[in-house]
């Protein structure tokens, strides 16, 4: 197993317009998941988010593999096991983000993730001994960047009209080894700076998913 850092990495957001929705009829239960959409136009390595029945995917941003002019593969998701994706239920759309029009975020000083905790119940049972505790999911995963607070920087300043409309858009963080991580969701940047004498000045830009959060390596 390589050994990874998140040091070097740039973190990226596309502001850009969604292309128009493709109607998704089906997506076969296999590994990659192969979607059926009609003169889907997509190519090789399009990115697209899927926004349909699959809970599992929804939301998520996923790189294409063409197959035919009506049937595209999304790589890295695997839909096999049908109680998490039931069969003949992911009907949807696919929207192609716009990849040219990446923009990032300036002044990445630190990051905080927080990994989804498991969600559990307890079940107690009159005539039992021992409670039992029922996994019932996953939390939220979230990341919070720090950076450097400069009011004038213009990509600051398009971050907190985002903000202001709470705006969903694709994200992506690339790493010094190629390995590129998307996800799509809401980017929540501070307007007040986190000041003390001596250090420099920072906001903090929250950032949360709506969908899986995908890791391709370089020649994905």
């Amino acid at each position: 197993m390589a050994f990874k850092s998140v040091d070097g990495s740039t973190f990226f957001f596309c502001a850009a317009a969604l292309g128009a929705a493709k109607v998704v009829t089906a997506i076969s239960n296999a590994s990659p998941a192969v979607a059926s959409s009609v003169g889907h136009s997509l190519v090789d390595n399009d990115l697209v988010l899927y926004t349909g029945n699959w809970e599992q995917a929804t939301g998520g941003l996923f790189l294409a593999d063409q197959l035919t002019a009506d049937t595209v593969a999304l790589k890295g998701l695997d839909a096999r096991e049908t109680i998490a994706y039931p069969a003949g239920a992911g009907a949807g759309t696919l929207q192609k983000v716009d990849t040219t029009s990446w923009t990032q975020v300036p002044g990445w000083e630190s990051i905080n993730t927080q990994q989804g905790s498991p969600r559990t119940a307890t079940d107690s049972p009159i005539a039992a001994v021992q409670d039992k505790t029922v996994v019932l999911g996953m939390g939220a995963g979230t990341i919070e960047l720090s950076i450097a607070w400069d009011p004038t920087d213009a990509t600051y300043q398009l971050m907190l009209a985002m903000t202001a409309a709470r705006k969903k858009v694709p994200m992506k963080m690339l790493d010094t080894d190629g390995v590129a991580s998307y996800g799509y969701g809401t980017m929540m940047t501070s307007r007040t700076p986190t000041r003390s004498k001596g250090s420099k000045d920072l906001v903090s830009v929250y950032i949360s998913f709506l969908g899986p959060l995908m890791a391709y390596g370089p020649t994905a």
